[in-house]
């Protein structure tokens, strides 16, 4: 969406050098599977859209990021992140259990 920086830091309530870290791919780099997904990407740039035109704020963004974690879980996305960290979780259901619903 071309916002510089200074003007996105605050929409996502992080400071100006967290985003230029995601820029640069220093923080956040394992999530790229999330850009396989069409349902996460769909709502990711939804959110995004609504956040550059000020059509929502951080605070109700909130909602949004929520549901776009359910997509997450639901598709297994995280496991696969996980996974790739720690092979021991292998068979892990942790993501599947009452307290990530």
């Amino acid at each position: 969406h071309n916002l510089p920086q200074q003007q996105t830091a605050p929409k996502l309530d992080v400071s100006q050098a967290a985003i230029s870290q995601y820029r640069r791919e220093l923080r956040g780099s394992r999530v790229k599977i999330l850009q396989k997904d069409k349902e996460a990407i769909t709502e990711i740039q939804s959110l995004a859209a609504k956040l550059a035109s000020n059509e929502i704020d951080s605070v109700a963004a909130l909602g949004e990021v929520c549901m776009i974690c359910k997509i997450v879980r639901k598709q297994n996305l995280i496991c696969s992140i996980h996974r790739s960290s720690m092979p021991s979780l292998k068979k892990c259901e942790m993501c599947k259990g009452p307290t990530c619903q």
